[in-house]
């Protein structure tokens, strides 16, 4: 029984060998046949406007570049404009604090003051001398 059964599988799968293996000229296959892909026709709108989100990567450079400064270092109090506005040659872009520059002025006349007081002393040192060498 078992040699039957193990025949029959054998014949089975020789047929199902050899017939796989046959061509198949006169048979047209789905994918040699032409395909036209159906188009729908849609009217055209106009629209007022439209947002396009894009991104880029990369640097940006100004095409001019200017440098600035002020003839002392220090903070700035005031910006009085902002990128992309439009000056004029002489127009104030920046304003410096000066509270550093006031405090210097300060401590330089405090200074002055004490060399003009040592000034004075030194005169009145050398008459009193004087009238010291006289008597």
């Amino acid at each position: 029984m078992r040699t039957i059964v193990q025949s029959i599988s054998l014949i089975a799968m020789s047929i199902l060998l050899l017939s796989s293996c046959a061509s198949e000229k006169g048979v047209e296959t789905k994918s040699d046949q032409e395909y036209y892909h159906v188009a729908a026709l849609l009217a055209l709108e106009p629209l007022p406007s439209y947002t396009v989100k894009r991104q880029f990567d990369g640097v940006l450079t100004a095409a001019q570049n200017s440098s600035i400064g002020f003839e002392v270092e220090g903070k700035l109090s005031h910006i009085l404009v902002d990128i992309g506005d439009k000056v004029i040659q002489g127009q104030v872009l920046a304003i410096l604090d000066t509270e550093l520059l006031r405090l210097e002025r300060q401590r330089l006349n405090a200074q002055v003051a004490e060399t003009e007081a040592k000034r004075k002393l030194t005169e009145l040192n050398i008459k009193r001398y004087s009238s010291l060498g006289k008597e």
